[in-house]
């Protein structure tokens, strides 16, 4: 088709062909044969006789062998060079007046070839023998204007078949066939009579062979007949290509399958009409180029060569010819249509699109993929179909498929995305939905600890194989994108957009979840041990209180008890217990550590591992709590065993000794054992053991008082008596002694206190009061020094006193003086001393006989005013003192007569009216005491009788008779229960903190309860004494 121009560029081509000469083109010419050197002037006639290409020879030869005569020759090749140019000006009027032609009436047609074969016949005039190239410039010139009449009939043909094609529509396509009938039109428009070639101004008739001839006509007579059968093809195409178009646009797969099939029946039907017409426009051009072969004067003017040019047009109307109709109406329909796949294929992608919000939240609902997949499959069968209308191109011969591949391969490409990797993202991305949903039914309802962690476990490695899966997808595109961005002759950037970004959220929810999955398992992990941790502690610290002292109520008292044997057996158990939690826990861990890589970025399981890491650390301190308490509480168990063990070997000692009636031994031990058996439940709380004791230490104490009680009855009466007479002798010193013995062995059975000992004792503490003094106390802390002081005295009075006698007086004072300084040592401190006063009166006797008789005299005055009073105790003092006056020294006339009077006024004290009166009552007393069955009035008489005749014999009787005999009411008990222990202990610490109301009130209380237990009573009485 490239031959099929306008004819005026032959000589457009023919001028610029024309050549020119210079020195440099002449100088470069290849050497010639030799030839003879015309002389300049022979070369002047050959210019003069217009034989240009002569004379430029000549000078060529004439310049090489003389070139010192260049410039004359040049000269006469400028000359030549002038008029050349002259006949190029002229040839470029001619091809001017070659392009008016067009669009000129016959008339100024004709006028205008006049005055171009003017200009032609100058040319042909201005050169004898001209160049090839002149002449045929010339000849073409000639033959164009032979044929304008025909060139400007075929131009006018093509044109109006242009203008059909360039005005046709989408909606028709009448204008398709009518420019191919316009077309068909110039197929027989030159004859082959019309043929000529031209020798200058002479015509010479072109002749070619039948056969040659008989091949043309069949080829015109074949293209008459197809283009005949083109306007029903071209209606049924237009149908078909209407119902496709439609049912894709509307996106209707199913239908547009179908209507593909029909059209593309209709395209091939169209598409082998075409080909037959390309095939047989081939076929013209073939045999035009023979015709030329056999005619070369031709040029592109034979008949054969416009018929082609029906076929084919011509290069400046593109949309000319046959050929250009149909490919025309090929063309716009398949490249419509594949525009409208290609929108069919983006509005799939577009609705695909609005299904999803594509945020990070789309992945908290459910996902549904089916309507979307519908949408999918769809992109890619209009995609398939796409490929199918574009393949009609590489049915039509000729055709330039330089560009197919990349088309058909961009939607091949869109059409495995769609049916695979687009699908495979949304499956990628409704499993990370679905898992999530079903990851979050599962931790709401599953309690079980151990069976909701390995489901979370398997979450997170589900969660990161879906990672790499979304990985493997996402790579496995990556040819196709690079594919893409050197192929861009569609874009598809839109759905690729929607593909990576459903994918990346994908991923990111799976990295996101993967870390929430490891997170919410080492929170569940850190949880557990927390839980655990809490419970161990309570454990230990239950372990803890059971070893150290749970407060217990027990009759409204807060008792403190211990129970070393059940903290042992509880963190025994908890040790255990510890030891497979840390083992369960390391685990655990160990576990966490897959999720090592959203330390970072997860602060929920960051804060998890790093404090199931302390409840480890927190348990293995546990663990040693639990030893030191084990090892505390076994020495406790053990300690509390040895001391129930000791108060069973005492008790039986008690037994022991009270079978040989040691009652104190048996009493100690007793207590002893009591001690031990409490001693024992301070460090461990046994109710077997209480049991054991509790009745009968006080069973144990009550047979030792009930068998005790009699010698104790016996020993005090006894007591009493020796008190009474030791008091009448004056001795009471010994009497407080008799006293205080009675009163502690009283103490040993009796609850209550003897009236006896109580009046009697006030009686000795006043007299010791009133003679205070006179005797060095053994628990005094000088008694020792002053007992040797007294000794040495005693020993140097005794020699002093025989040195006297024998008349050694020098050396008796001495001696005297020695136990005269000696004696004043003791009275320095204990100035009422009776032996150290005596001592010194005696030496006074010897050295001083003056000072020694007023001393005895001073000595019975104060005896005398000391028994003024008349009392039976201040008389008895006095008469002690003069009677101790009257042992060291007899022979005093003065002392025997104190000592008589002072024994007359108890004489006369005795026999008084008021002693009688005592006497008579005491007696009556008694005999109402005897009779009394009330034992505490019965007493309460016996004692009143005694206090009125201390020698009652039958009061003191009858007394220590009711004591025996009622030992149960009045015996003590020495024992409480363990709530009144408790309420006893907190008394004794209210009576040292010195809060006498509250403890008043608490042993009161006790007192009610317990009247009779010793240690009660001794706390009662120093209570009411603060």
């Amino acid at each position: 088709m490239a031959r099929f121009k306008f004819f005026a560029g032959i000589f457009i081509f023919s001028l610029f062909a024309f050549p020119f000469f210079s020195q440099e083109n002449i100088s470069l010419q290849k050497p010639v044969l030799e030839k003879k050197v015309l002389p300049l002037s022979e070369i002047d006639l050959l210019i003069k006789k217009n034989e240009y290409s002569s004379a430029l020879e000549a000078l060529s030869v004439f310049i090489k062998r003389n070139p010192e005569q260049f410039d004359r020759a040049q000269k006469r090749i400028s000359q030549i060079m002038k008029k050349r140019l002259d006949f190029n000006a002229q040839a470029f009027v001619l091809a001017e007046k070659m392009q008016e032609s067009a669009d000129l009436s016959d008339l100024q047609a004709d006028a205008l070839d006049s005055k171009k074969m003017d200009i032609i016949v100058s040319l042909e005039k201005m050169e004898q023998n001209p160049p090839k190239e002149a002449v045929d410039f010339t000849n073409d010139a000639r033959r164009t204007i032979r044929l304008s009449y025909y060139i400007n009939r075929s131009n006018s043909i093509l044109a109006q078949s242009a203008e059909f094609v360039e005005n046709a529509g989408f909606d028709s396509s009448e204008n398709y066939f009518l420019a191919a009938q316009k077309s068909s039109e110039a197929l027989s428009l030159k004859t082959k009579d019309s043929d000529a070639v031209f020798e200058g101004e002479k015509e010479i008739a072109v002749v070619y062979p039948d056969e040659l001839n008989a091949k043309v006509e069949k080829q015109i007579k074949k293209l008459s007949e197809l283009n005949s059968s083109l306007n029903d093809l071209l209606k049924n195409c237009q149908e078909d290509y209407k119902k496709y178009k439609s049912a894709v646009q509307n996106l209707r797969t199913d239908e547009s399958e179908s209507a593909l099939k029909k059209m593309s029946r209709s395209f091939e039907k169209i598409i082998r009409a075409r080909n037959e017409i390309y095939s047989s426009g081939t076929e013209l051009l073939a045999l035009d180029r023979r015709a030329i072969g056999l005619n070369p004067g031709l040029g592109d003017t034979s008949y054969i060569t416009f018929s082609a040019r029906a076929v084919f047009g011509f290069e400046k109307l593109s949309s000319s010819g046959i050929l250009a109709a149909v490919d025309a109406f090929l063309n716009s329909r398949v490249e419509d249509l594949k525009n409208t796949v290609y929108e069919a294929i983006l509005n799939e992608f577009s609705l695909i699109n609005s299904q999803f919000a594509l945020n990070p939240r789309i992945f908290d609902s459910k996902i549904e993929t089916f309507p979307v997949f519908e949408l999918a499959d769809g992109a890619a069968k209009f995609a398939f179909q796409g490929q199918e209308i574009h393949s009609f191109y590489k049915k039509i011969d000729g055709g330039d498929f330089s560009g197919f591949e990349k088309y058909k391969d961009s939607l091949f490409f869109i059409q495995n995305f769609s049916a695979k990797n687009l699908k495979n993202a949304l499956n990628l991305a409704q499993s990370v939905s679905d898992k999530n949903l079903e990851l979050a039914q599962k931790i709401s309802l599953n309690k079980n600890f151990s069976v909701l962690g390995k489901e979370i476990l398997n979450s997170a490695a589900y969660y990161e194989n879906k990672i790499a899966e979304i990985d493997a997808e996402q790579n496995s595109l990556s040819d196709g994108k690079t594919f893409l961005a050197e192929n861009k002759s569609l874009d598809w950037s839109v759905p690729l957009a929607f593909y990576d970004k459903i994918l990346q959220l994908a991923k990111n929810e799976c990295e996101n979840q993967a870390g929430n999955v490891w997170s919410t398992l080492a929170k569940a992990y850190s949880d557990e041990g927390d839980r655990q941790l809490a419970d161990f502690t309570l454990k230990r610290t239950e372990a803890d209180s059971l070893l150290n002292g749970i407060e217990e109520i027990e009759s409204e008292t807060r008792i403190v008890k211990f129970y070393p044997t059940k903290a042992f057996q509880k963190c025994a158990e908890l040790n255990e217990k510890i030891k497979k939690e840390i083992a369960v826990l390391s685990g655990f861990r160990k576990e966490l550590d897959g999720g090592q890589k959203f330390r970072g970025t997860q602060q929920i399981y960051t804060d998890s591992v790093l404090n199931l890491e302390s409840v480890i650390a927190a348990m293995n301190g546990l663990l040693l709590d639990c030893q030191k308490i084990m090892a505390s509480a076994k020495s406790k168990s053990n300690e509390a065993l040895k001391s129930a063990n000791e108060a069973r070997r005492l008790y039986e000692s008690a037994l022991s000794y009270l079978e040989k009636k040691q009652y104190d031994q048996a009493r100690n031990s007793l207590s002893d054992a009591d001690s031990a058996y409490k001693k024992s439940l301070q460090l461990e709380e046994n109710d077997s053991l209480r049991r054991e004791f509790s009745s009968k230490i006080a069973l144990a104490d009550e047979k030792i008082t009930a068998m005790q009680n009699g010698w104790v009855i016996s020993t005090v009466r006894s007591l009493i008596t020796d008190a009474y007479n030791d008091y009448y002798a004056g001795n009471f010193e010994y009497a407080k002694r008799s006293l205080d013995s009675a009163s502690e062995i009283w103490e040993k059975t009796q609850a209550q206190e003897n009236s006896e000992i109580t009046e009697l004792a006030v009686l000795v503490k006043e007299a010791l009061e009133s003679s205070g003094g006179k005797e060095i106390s053994y628990a005094d802390p000088l008694y020792k020094d002053m007992g040797t002081y007294l000794n040495n005295a005693k020993l140097h009075y005794e020699e002093g006193s025989k040195l006297y006698s024998s008349g050694n007086t020098d050396e008796g004072k001495k001696k005297l003086a020695q136990a005269r300084d000696e004696v004043r040592k003791v009275q320095r401190v204990f100035p009422k001393n009776q032996e150290a006063g005596n001592l010194n009166l005696l030496i006074n006797k010897i050295l001083d006989p003056s000072v020694f008789n007023s001393t005895v005299a001073q000595k019975i005055n104060q005896a005398k005013a000391a028994a003024s009073s008349g009392r039976d105790v201040d008389l008895r003092n006095s008469l002690n003192e003069i009677k101790a006056l009257q042992k060291i020294i007899p022979e005093n006339k003065a002392v025997a007569l104190a000592v008589k009077d002072f024994e007359s006024q108890l004489n006369r004290l005795a026999q008084s009216e008021q002693a009688k009166k005592n006497l008579a009552r005491s007696n009556e007393l008694t005999s109402l005491a005897k009779n009394e069955k009330n034992l505490s009035k019965k007493i309460s008489l016996l004692n009143e009788a005694l206090s009125l005749n201390r020698r009652n014999i039958l009061a003191q009787k009858l007394k220590d008779e009711a004591f025996i005999l009622n030992s149960k009411a009045t015996t003590v008990k020495n024992y409480l229960d363990d709530a009144d222990e408790a309420r006893y202990s907190r008394a004794e610490r209210l009576y040292n903190d010195g809060l006498k109301e509250q403890a008043e009130i608490l042993i009161n209380d006790l007192f009610t309860k317990n009247p009779q237990v010793a240690k009660v009573i001794k706390l009662k009485r120093r209570i009411e004494n603060m």
